[in-house]
């Protein structure tokens, strides 16, 4: 690819063999050179390599990537680090319900962002730059240390997973735990992605860092994420530098439930994770507020179908997020008293002192409609509220209405 403004390449390659129905081995490799500069001059460019392979014997699975990863920039001397993915899954007839267990470990070094995992590390990609609506996008977005759902991997991060699928009667039941610790320390934030809220907050301000009333919000396509300072002076030196190890947890469930309804189809889909950041190891999420985030979304979509063109959709989310006093605090006017002496936001505010506390809730309905082979429309209406208890300038509410279109050729 060529920018119109810098030189921006990028080339992958992939080689693979299918020695029979149970083996099969690849060889990947990705590249990416961008200018930084009007002149293309100064560069910025990273590569990956690795070894793939997918193993099939007695009703276990083998499979995974082993990988090695470089970054360069005018500001970064180049340094590379592997990238291991390995992943091990069984049927019921080995484990009475199929498993899969997978080991991830991805340096700080390994840098791919056109991968399946973030980059956490290198601050050339990750810096936070003001962009108006309008303009372009950064080639990246901004984080801190970044709290996942499970499956969701970063570098400069290893750890396990389990997951596990099956079905009892009617009822399909998958979810897993997953506990991670950073590798070496960065910086001494964290982030999150709002999961339940994020496309709607995103339509404020598109492609935007650093909006909303305290500047806490930062959208990218389809979503938004804020970052979190840990202020806790134990925790951090006079700099602003780590003084802690990072580690995360990750669980899902989700339940699938089909029956019928006066010998109409119906869906039930309930969809729940709970993601934690702390500064200690644990090998399930944290309850109490010794996390220093604690994060839970849940989801129930209900589809029922009215005829063969016509499905009724109704949805309802639910997010809390919850900070501990570590963390940054409500602790200034976001629109004090002008020089004409009018207060734009809550009257006489008095700051909380306290972290984050926040709760989304998103409520609707639609409809999907059949209009042709492979000509769909569909048709929501949602109530959403987003606020913060403890920041209290946070308090977003309103509706949307969407009609879309899509036709498949």
């Amino acid at each position: 690819m060529v920018s119109d403004k810098a030189d921006d390449y990028s080339f992958g390659l992939k080689v693979s063999k299918q020695i029979d129905s149970k083996k099969m081995v690849a060889l990947n490799f990705f590249s990416s050179k961008t200018a930084t500069d009007s002149m293309s001059l100064i560069k910025r460019e990273f590569s990956m390599s690795s070894f793939e392979f997918d193993y099939k014997t007695n009703g276990v699975r083998l499979f995974g990537e082993l990988g090695y990863g470089n970054y360069q920039s005018s500001k970064v001397a180049i340094s590379g680090g592997e990238a291991i993915i390995l992943n091990l899954a069984t049927t019921k007839k080995q484990t009475i319900i199929p498993l899969q267990i997978q080991y991830s470990r991805i340096s700080a070094e390994a840098v791919n962002v056109n991968a399946s995992f973030k980059n956490t590390s290198v601050i050339d990609l990750v810096e936070t730059t003001v962009i108006e609506e309008g303009a372009a996008a950064t080639v990246m977005t901004s984080f801190g240390g970044p709290i996942t759902n499970l499956g969701y991997l970063a570098n400069n991060r290893q750890g396990f997973s389990l997951n596990t699928e099956f079905e009892i009667g009617d009822f399909s039941i998958s979810g897993g735990l997953g506990f991670y610790s950073e590798l070496e320390r960065v910086n001494s934030s964290f982030s999150y992605n709002h999961t339940s809220t994020g496309l709607i907050l995103s339509r404020i301000s598109y492609f935007s860092t650093g909006y909303g009333p305290y500047g806490h919000l930062n959208s990218y396509y389809r979503g938004v994420y804020e970052n979190v300072s840990v202020t806790d002076s134990s925790m951090i030196d006079s700099t602003g530098a780590p003084l802690f190890d990072k580690f995360y947890c990750s669980s899902d469930l989700h339940l699938k439930y089909k029956t019928k309804v006066f010998e109409r189809d119906l869906y039930v889909f309930s969809l729940t994770n709970y993601n934690t950041a702390q500064n200690f190891y644990s090998a399930t999420p944290v309850l109490s507020s010794k996390a220093l985030i604690r994060q839970l979304n849940h989801s129930l979509d209900i589809c029922y179908s009215i005829n063969k063109r016509v499905s009724l959709v109704l949805k309802s989310s639910y997010e809390r997020v919850l900070a501990n006093k570590s963390t940054q605090l409500d602790d200034y006017d976001p629109f004090p008293i002008d020089a004409t002496g009018q207060d734009l936001g809550v009257k006489n505010y008095e700051p909380s002192y306290k972290p984050r506390n926040q709760t989304g809730v998103v409520n609707g309905f639609g409809f999907d409609i059949k209009l042709n082979d492979g000509a769909f429309l569909f048709l929501r209406h949602s109530q959403f509220s987003f606020k913060d208890k403890n920041f209290a300038e946070t308090n977003i509410k309103g509706s949307e209405t969407t009609l879309e279109i899509k036709i498949n050729l």
